[in-house]
């Protein structure tokens, strides 16, 4: 038994496919307009689509971009002395060279306890100066340290 919606529906040969896989008519005009309006305007998929083009293409030139070179000095030495006092932590190492870090720095407990582990374990550590090309064996600031097993 057909009801009628469903003739006019046949009428005008509008059908979506309904839960129960039936043709089911569609009853809002505008939403099909609008769906119509969005899917052929091809001003605004233009616009859309060069924009899109241009934010890809500025995303691919910033990752390919090199980054600047960071300017430091690695020197590997072994600490031999160390100084904490008048809010400095001072290192003197074996074959010359010192290093010192104030402890205002964010990075000074953990640089003092690597400091204090290669002391007592007798480890090598690797120590990173803020100038490029820095003399190991002259004082210098301490940016950094890496101590290995």
């Amino acid at each position: 038994m057909h009801h009628k919606h469903d003739k006019i529906a046949k009428e005008t040969n509008q059908f979506t496919a309904g839960d129960d896989n039936r043709s089911t008519p569609i009853h809002n005009q505008k939403s099909l307009m609008n769906i119509q309006k969005l899917t052929t305007n091809k001003k605004s998929t233009k616009n859309f689509l060069a924009k899109l083009a241009y934010i890809l293409a500025a995303g691919m030139a910033l990752t390919l971009a090199p980054l600047p070179a960071a300017a430091v000095t690695e020197c590997n030495l072994s600490p031999r002395n160390m100084y904490v006092g008048d809010g400095l932590l001072w290192v003197v190492f074996q074959g010359g060279g010192q290093g010192k870090i104030a402890q205002t720095s964010p990075d000074f407990k953990p640089i003092y306890a690597l400091f204090l582990t290669a002391i007592s374990t007798q480890k090598d550590v690797v120590v990173r100066y803020t100038p490029d090309n820095a003399d190991c064996n002259a004082l210098q600031e301490i940016r950094g340290v890496w101590i290995a097993r």
